[in-house]
């Protein structure tokens, strides 16, 4: 039922798309227009006697030069497959539609993994599949922008290998981020970033709580992920398959990119990748918070007088107030302090307080690591998504996003890791959820247990 939920609001989102999928593009006329041709010549360049890579209807009379090597080779296969039954601009809608889809139900299933409760997760998988970023974003790009729906996949498999690390779940938790890898260089960049900023995170607050309670036999839930020679091994394995399957494409895949042809132009124009796009393309604090004027409470609260404002692509960091006021209180039980977590073990191996068991102080340890984890990876990749520096009088503040601008300079749109800071937004408001009807049900049940 939740499943079927979430492909009716897809075709209300899309709508009318789905009826004229192979005539319609999602959006409006940008990069999409031509992902959609780029398509076309896909499916079409033998009718010219030309090779995929040698186009001879552009930069006439030379001819235009296209990588040979897909960056993103998953995508790319799909394309490919799925241009032998359909045309261009279905091919490219249906992307679009499974990206939404499939969106909400990897979502679901991770904060279901969270929190055990389907309502939540219920919350969460709608949250994520009408997020703005992935609306907006598709509408403008679409191809290896939109596929948002592997983050999650990759998340809930990153969680389960963290518990509990052995070959099996290596081996999937590397699939799913070679599935990240292969359909977006973005989200492979953006869910490397996420890990790092997550595995610390989580792992400080466990190394803390350890140091707080020496005495407690709460030690194994707070080692690290790399505690013995077996996890090490594992997550090397894991590092070492995405490297394997990545490197070559993303390698040779920009490599060729760059190449020129008989004219003296490559197909990334060098003016695309200069200072002044790096800094025009960031986010600022205030895009997460004020929603656009079409928005009608905003207008109606703002006194704004007209509807008319152009697509600004900023406004795809919006996140809402219920998700802002729910991860809020996901993330001030995090940090609350609890005279239960003050208990120290007995001899025996049991709590005083509400903890039953070690299992229990483990469990809720975990809980509350996972929780600040999703919330340091949200501050940090906001962080990032800030301009590259700015000024304070005549001293120039640099930023962690100039390390982009260093590191990682075929990447300009810094605003897009606003999609990470949305996701821990997403899982931390759906827990925030998870932990308010679970008070409302507790108060509840004791309002009733007085009244008989």
């Amino acid at each position: 039922m939740i499943f079927t939920a979430f492909a009716a609001i897809t075709v209300f989102v899309i709508w009318p798309l789905l009826i004229r999928a192979g005539s319609s593009v999602y959006g409006v006329p940008n990069d999409n227009i031509g992902a959609i041709w780029w398509l076309w010549w896909l499916k079409n360049y033998r009718s010219f006697s030309a090779s995929v890579q040698t186009c001879p209807l552009i930069g006439y009379p030379f001819g235009a030069y296209f990588s040979p090597v897909p960056m993103e080779p998953i995508q790319y296969s799909f394309y490919r497959f799925s241009l032998l039954f359909l045309n261009e601009a279905f091919v490219f809608n249906l992307d679009i539609l499974l990206s939404f889809l499939l969106s909400g139900i990897t979502m679901y299933y991770l904060v279901k993994h969270i929190t055990r409760d389907r309502k939540s997760a219920f919350f969460g998988g709608l949250a994520y599949l009408i997020a703005p970023y992935h609306a907006y974003q598709t509408m403008f790009v679409g191809g290896g922008i939109a596929p948002v729906q592997w983050m999650p996949l990759y998340i809930l498999t990153l969680l389960k290998y963290c518990d509990k690390p052995n070959a099996k779940r290596a081996l999937i938790l590397g699939i799913s981020a070679v599935l990240v890898a292969g359909t977006s260089v973005h989200y492979a960049l953006f869910t490397g970033l996420f890990t790092v900023f997550f595995l610390v995170g989580r792992y400080s607050y466990k190394y803390f709580k350890r140091r707080k309670y020496p005495d407690s036999k709460c030690k194994a839930s707070a080692s690290f992920l790399m505690s013995s020679k077996r996890s090490l091994l594992l997550s090397l394995l894991v590092v070492l398959i995405v490297v394997l399957f990545s490197a070559p494409f993303y390698t040779l895949g920009l490599l060729k990119s760059d190449k020129k042809g008989q004219w003296d132009i490559t197909t990334t124009p060098s003016q695309l990748r200069v200072e002044e796009h790096y800094v025009k393309n960031s986010a600022h604090p205030k895009d997460y918070i004020l929603p656009t004027r079409r928005n009608l409470l905003w207008r109606l609260l703002s006194g704004a007088t007209s509807d008319v404002e152009t697509l600004d692509i900023q406004k795809s960091l919006y996140l809402g107030l219920t998700l802002i006021i729910l991860s809020g209180l996901s993330v001030a039980f995090a940090f609350r302090k609890e005279k239960q977590e003050r208990a120290t073990f007995e001899d025996s191996g049991l709590l005083t307080g509400d903890y039953r068991t070690e299992a229990d102080f483990n469990g809720k340890l975990l809980f509350k690591a996972n929780l600040f984890g999703f919330f340091v990876a949200g501050i940090a990749s906001l962080l990032f998504s800030l301009k590259p520096y700015f000024y304070i009088g005549g001293a120039k503040i640099l930023m962690p996003s100039y390390a982009f601008m260093i590191f990682v300079p075929w990447f300009r749109w810094y605003l897009r890791i606003g999609s990470v800071v949305q996701l821990c937004a997403v899982v931390l408001a759906s827990v925030g959820l998870y932990l308010l009807l679970t008070s409302i049900k507790a108060k509840w049940k004791n309002f009733t247990l007085f009244g008989l």
